[in-house]
């Protein structure tokens, strides 16, 4: 069970930037930390897994290294768990630092107030990506959570669960005003899919607001923009 190897964090009052899915593709990881977002003294990174593709390339290991140098804190995703299975056919530049980095990497994090964040979401295995998976996560979750981060799925996804218990897909808007007595789990989307546009989200606590972000890849700097949708 991947809630027997979850990391705690204290309760936090820092804006938070989450991301997920970098599968390997460093430019995109590279073009993700020019952005302004990424640059702050105030803030805290949560990375939901996916962070290599194959280990059998160089950019898994920069990917790796970069992460660690800019203290984001990470999840343990499928694409590691496959990487540390083949361990044997890497990239002898994954040896042996980030191997050993990959493999203490815990399933989720608890991150304070009732926040949550690994990478399948509570289930630990499998998609979520409609209601009907975000009603039967939503019976996973512990008893005091109100929001979840997960990956996976490499699109925005927010499903909310009301006071009634009934569970709705909420529009990616611009921004997100979180509810109280409602329970949330929340996708970022994915940096480094290839094919998709690369996206992020800052959860800002003091007003309760989830702010999706997209990453321009054709531009170096990183002109972004609010996303409202995706279709």
């Amino acid at each position: 069970m991947w809630i027997l190897s979850m990391t705690h964090f204290p309760a936090f009052s820092l804006d938070t930037v989450v991301f997920s899915d970098i599968q390997g593709n460093f430019p995109a990881l590279k073009r993700l930390f020019q952005h302004p977002d990424f640059q702050r003294d105030d803030a805290k990174f949560v990375c939901l897994g996916d962070i290599v593709q194959r280990g059998t390339h160089y950019d898994d290991y920069l990917c790796v290294k970069l992460l660690q140098q800019q203290g984001v804190s990470m999840v343990k995703g499928n694409h590691e768990d496959k990487v540390l299975s083949h361990a044997h056919a890497l990239h002898p530049a994954l040896f042996p630092e980030s191997v050993n980095f990959l493999e203490g990497l815990p399933l989720g994090l608890s991150l304070g107030d009732g926040i949550y964040a690994s990478h399948h979401g509570p289930s630990g295995e499998g998609y979520l990506r409609d209601v009907d998976d975000a009603r039967r996560a939503f019976e996973l979750v512990p008893s005091d959570m109100r929001m979840y981060f997960f990956g996976h799925s490499h699109q925005p996804l927010v499903f909310e669960r009301l006071g009634s218990g009934s569970v709705v897909q909420r529009p990616v808007a611009i921004p997100l005003q979180l509810r109280c007595g409602s329970r949330y789990l929340i996708n970022p989307g994915a940096v480094g899919a290839r094919g998709i546009p690369s996206t992020y989200l800052v959860y800002d606590p003091s007003r309760q607001q989830i702010l999706f972000r997209e990453i321009s890849l054709a531009r170096l700097h990183c002109n972004h923009q609010d996303v409202a949708s995706f279709d």
